[in-house]
């Protein structure tokens, strides 16, 4: 009976050790579509308002670089974004006076005229590239 068991259950784990690694593997491909996504979306908005910036004067932001929250402060203060846009990694409206380093990556830089912009989002735990827009080489979210 003990062997028949023994039998049974090691199938059984094996089994449910497969579903729950495929589950997690599922869960994180979701998560970190559903991360992009929100990127893109905090991203295109913020592109939105630094061109409403260089319309009305005539050059993106001088100072260069900032970070995400920086920026958005800019651009609040300047009047081109009505209020600010969700934080993709904290999951809450940007705070230009409050982000850490930890939650905001999203870094801003321009050239020395102020004639190009770069906006690019740091992948989650480590410096690379995980998103990137700009005025001259990545003027759109394009997919891989």
């Amino acid at each position: 009976m003990k062997s028949r068991f023994a039998g049974l259950f090691f199938p059984m784990f094996l089994f449910a050790a497969a579903v729950a690694i495929s589950g997690y593997s599922a869960w994180r491909a979701v998560a970190e579509t559903r991360l992009r996504a929100q990127v893109k979306t905090c991203l295109l908005e913020v592109q939105r308002a630094l061109q409403d910036y260089h319309v009305a004067e005539e050059n993106y932001p001088r100072k260069t670089p900032l970070t995400g929250a920086d920026l958005i402060g800019l651009l609040l203060e300047a009047g081109h974004l009505k209020a600010p846009p969700r934080n993709p990694w904290t999951g809450e409206a940007y705070r230009p006076d409050g982000e850490t380093a930890a939650s905001d990556r999203l870094r801003y830089g321009t050239d020395e005229l102020a004639e190009t912009y770069s906006l690019t989002a740091l992948a989650p735990g480590n410096e690379s590239v995980f998103l990137q827009l700009d005025s001259t080489e990545h003027p759109a979210l394009e997919e891989d």
